[in-house]
């Protein structure tokens, strides 16, 4: 393997496709091919980003694999505004992992500048991307994805909390537990059989396809996103979606209510200065006081409190405790200031229409905290 090609245009495709996965596992793949193409792809088991390097010199096919997070590293750290690659070898020495001996090596110079980077062992990506087959082309809406994938558990030991269902009639839904974000979208419905895209899958979607909706391929297991220059091929999490609809509170039947003018600022200040004065766990209680909503934290340990008394009302419950960064993202991106509730036990939630498309509706559900 052996091209020229734009160094700024290099050092961004390989940042770009930075997989989701352990340290260990993710791999850095660069192949040049004909026709003045270079494809860099970040792998990892789960999930596979490739992008597309116009513009380079190829004067010989081929392809390399390196461990992604030290080659990436390096590669940033490349000066110079052309690249001279070539594959090479590497000299180890008494290596306890792999022994000593000669290696491929990934061989870059610009300028008076040359570095050598040794292939990855232990890492044998599929020899090409695995497309899935017999699919199925679905619309999806990447705003309403990036909308609710903010919701999905972080924790990877609840891997189908880490996932967004994407069920009939174009509704996505995410969830950890603790609240829920469902987005509602009639004008782009999905397949009848519901599917769960990872949560590492969504966000770089979102950061790389710039298109507002973009056509995926699904089949029963995989989902493959191709927009321009970039492909991003995806295992699905498996499993069975929570039955969120249980967790729905009835708006009609609703007997609390907080209504404040203004609400997704106040409580977005209320999170910053509680997590800088009392910590990030300490929970924030809401309740009435001389005609106007209190916004309240103290730290029992150390005495630190915060308040932030706002123009509003509330009725139905004297008073209610949410996690404040919780809180503040349950509120994010609305325009309702209206939460609705039955009381400080049972969730709360927000129902509006968003603009995503016609009829296109929003809500979100947030599970009070027990305060002591």
């Amino acid at each position: 393997m052996k091209f020229t090609v734009e160094g700024s245009k290099f050092r961004q495709a390989v940042k770009a496709v930075k997989p989701s996965g352990w340290k260990h596992e993710e791999a850095l793949i660069i192949e040049a091919r004909g026709k003045g193409v270079v494809e860099v792809t970040g792998w990892s088991p789960d999930l596979r980003i490739a992008m597309k390097v116009q513009s380079a010199e190829v004067v010989e096919q081929g392809k390399i694999v390196l461990h992604y997070a030290s080659a990436a590293k390096a590669i940033a750290a490349m000066p110079g505004d052309e690249f001279e690659i070539e594959i090479g070898e590497a000299e180890r020495f008494g290596n306890h992992k792999v022994g000593p001996g000669s290696f491929p090596a990934l061989v870059i110079r610009s300028g008076d500048t040359a570095i050598k980077i040794s292939e990855g062992p232990g890492i044998v990506p599929p020899a090409e991307p695995p497309y899935p087959s017999n699919p199925d082309e679905i619309q999806l809406h990447l705003g309403g994805l990036a909308e609710v994938v903010e919701f999905c558990s972080t924790d990877y030991g609840r891997p189908i909390l880490n996932a967004v269902a994407v069920q009939d009639g174009g509704v996505y839904a995410a969830t950890d537990s603790y609240r829920l974000a469902v987005v509602d979208l009639p004008e782009h419905p999905t397949r009848e059989a519901e599917f769960l895209i990872p949560r590492g899958t969504i966000l770089a979607a979102s950061r790389l396809l710039p298109a507002k909706y973009v056509t995926a391929k699904v089949n029963t297991s995989s989902i493959m996103f191709e927009y321009a220059d970039v492909r991003i091929y995806s295992a699905l999490q498996q499993g069975q979606f929570p039955n969120w609809h249980a967790l729905m509170p009835d708006k009609e039947k609703s007997t609390s209510g907080i209504e404040v003018d203004g609400i997704d600022e106040i409580v977005r200040r209320m999170a910053a200065v509680s997590r800088a004065v009392t910590g990030d766990d300490v929970p924030t209680t809401v309740s009435s006081e001389g005609g106007k909503v209190v916004f309240h934290a103290i730290d029992g340990g150390t005495g630190n409190e915060v308040t932030v008394r706002a123009e509003g009302k509330m009725q139905g419950t004297e008073h209610v405790s949410f996690n404040p960064q919780f809180l503040a993202a349950f509120i994010k991106g609305t325009n309702v200031g209206t939460m609705f509730g039955m009381d400080s036990l049972k969730p709360w939630g927000i129902y509006e229409d968003a603009d995503y498309c016609f009829g296109a509706t929003r809500t979100r559900i947030l599970m009070p905290t027990r305060v002591r």
